[in-house]
């Protein structure tokens, strides 16, 4: 801890030669050699008269005689929580003064050890420059360079992904860079980032044909970024046919198939019957999932609903399913008004029904028209027109 060593004590081999001598000793020295321990330290405090450590101190930016991941190793000098895995949080080692700092970083992990640190990568900025060394497992320290001036850009990376995995599966994607800190992997699947993390993994769960695609990674650290090539992935699916729908008399889509997934605008809905019934407008859509392998979407029906709401907050006038097939339902509630009047037209004008006192619930049989798009027209007495509303008829 900082303090001199004076007890005699009969406390090492080095070779075959026991040693008994105060425990800063040159045994001592080279005994923690011979047990790991391959550099010396540096008294960041300029303490030069030995009483340091057991190591001693040297000259500064001598590669054999750096500050070190020993600190931690050996003498806890710096305790584990110095260890950061963000360069941009390093502190200077030299402008360390208190022993006892448990809250600023000083050592930067770039590839993680054991416990105790051992098969390691570590980084160190020591009077403005950076120090690299690895701890092997059984903890002798080696540095790869003497030092650098700058933290740089990732240059180098392993990308190992699987080219083709099964429906249902756990899969496992891994990222290893060469060392310089990455502090961020984006995960891309067809250009689109699918996941964001300071881990070297991207995990799914359970593969299903919709993770079939280009997987790529944006490698970052705070002084910029890579990105990889892509590997195809596989998923060896078995796909099904795409599932047909259709309107029924009722107003619900129904699908030809099970394990249905239904869309709304390409949007997922959330059901998985094998029928809905369309509650707003727009495109809607199914697909189908068996044995984990999903199929195409079916073709998608235009669903197009009309109500108004303008009267009081409650009133309101529908008519449903739209698009439809054979016939449709009006229904409304609007105050003072019971029964309504109902006219509709085709796109030249030409008038094809006409209705007269019709009551909510009212079945509008329309069979006899061609396909196409139609204006309406409602009113009652009191109120003429009432309002327009457009509707489509399809097969």
């Amino acid at each position: 801890n900082g303090n001199p060593y004076s007890e005699q004590y009969p406390v090492a081999y080095v070779g075959a030669t026991p040693f008994n001598s105060s425990f800063y000793s040159i045994a001592i020295h080279e005994a923690i050699h011979t047990f790991g321990m391959g550099t010396h330290d540096q008294d960041p405090n300029g303490l030069l008269n030995g009483s340091y450590s057991i190591m001693q101190n040297a000259s500064l930016n001598n590669i054999n005689s750096l500050p070190a991941w020993n600190r931690y190793y050996w003498t806890n000098w710096l305790p584990k929580e110095t260890i950061t895995i963000d360069s941009t949080s390093v502190k200077d080692l030299n402008e360390k003064v208190e022993l006892s700092d448990t809250i600023n970083k000083y050592i930067l992990e770039v590839i993680p050890g054991d416990e105790l640190g051992r098969g390691g990568t570590y980084r160190e900025l020591f009077d403005g420059k950076w120090y690299t060394y690895e701890v092997d497992n059984g903890g002798s320290l080696s540095f790869t360079s003497p030092f650098d001036n700058e933290h740089l850009v990732p240059v180098n990376y392993l990308l190992a992904v699987p080219k083709s995995v099964l429906p249902g599966e756990k899969v496992i994607f891994r990222i290893y860079s060469d060392g310089q800190q990455a502090v961020l992997n984006d995960w891309k699947k067809d250009g689109v980032v699918v996941s964001s993390s300071e881990s070297n993994e991207f995990i799914i769960n359970q593969v299903d044909s919709d993770d079939e695609g280009l997987y790529e990674v944006v490698i970052s650290n705070a002084h910029g970024s890579i990105q990889t090539h892509g590997i195809y992935v596989t998923v060896e699916c078995d796909r099904p046919e795409a599932p047909e729908i259709f309107l029924n008399n009722e107003g619900y889509l129904v699908s030809n198939t099970a394990n249905n997934t239904w869309f709304l605008d390409g949007m997922e809905l959330g059901s998985n019957e094998a029928m809905i019934l369309p509650a707003l407008s727009g495109t809607y859509s199914v697909l189908t999932t068996i044995n984990g392998c999903k199929s195409d979407h079916s073709e998608g029906h235009v669903f197009v609903l009309s109500s108004i709401l303008e009267f009081e907050k409650r009133d309101f006038v529908k008519l449903f399913p739209n698009p439809f097939q054979d016939q449709f339902i009006l229904d409304f509630q609007v105050e003072n008004v019971l029964k309504i009047d109902l006219q509709i037209f085709d796109l030249k004008g030409v008038k094809v029904f006409e209705a007269k006192g019709l009551n909510s619930g009212a079945r509008i049989n329309l069979g006899h028209i061609p396909n196409g798009f139609y204006f309406t027209r409602i009113s009652n007495a009191e109120i003429d027109p009432l309002f327009s509303l457009t509707v489509v008829k399809m097969q």
